[in-house]
């Protein structure tokens, strides 16, 4: 469906590159090398993409695409095993009110 493709969109880039930087701050931080501060400081740039675009929750405003898949398998995991280990809310409305929207639009989504 082309209308799930970002090939089109120029922030598809950097937005791909951004799953991969939360990834690895979340894993090094789960694992133990890494920190909580850092994976916060990665999750607030996730924050500020997806409160870029006002349109909609999703990454690229109201269209719903394949960042949004890519980033959500990851996304579940963080928010349960930070939780579990660290006592850290990603779901934490006040503090990430993008990211919060954005889960609620992926978890009522029709699959």
């Amino acid at each position: 469906d082309d209308a799930v493709d970002p090939v089109d969109d120029p922030r598809t880039n950097g937005l791909l590159a951004l799953d991969q930087m939360l990834g690895s701050a979340w894993l090094s931080c789960i694992r133990g090398g890494g920190s909580v501060s850092r994976f916060m400081d990665v999750l607030q740039k996730v924050e500020e993409a997806l409160a870029e675009d006002a349109s909609g929750p999703y990454f690229l405003g109201d269209r719903f695409s394949l960042i949004d898949i890519m980033y959500t398998p990851y996304f579940e995991r963080e928010v349960a095993s930070l939780m579990y280990f660290k006592g850290f809310n990603m779901r934490d409305q006040e503090r990430y009110p993008a990211i919060s929207a954005w889960l609620d639009a992926m978890e009522t989504r029709p699959s």
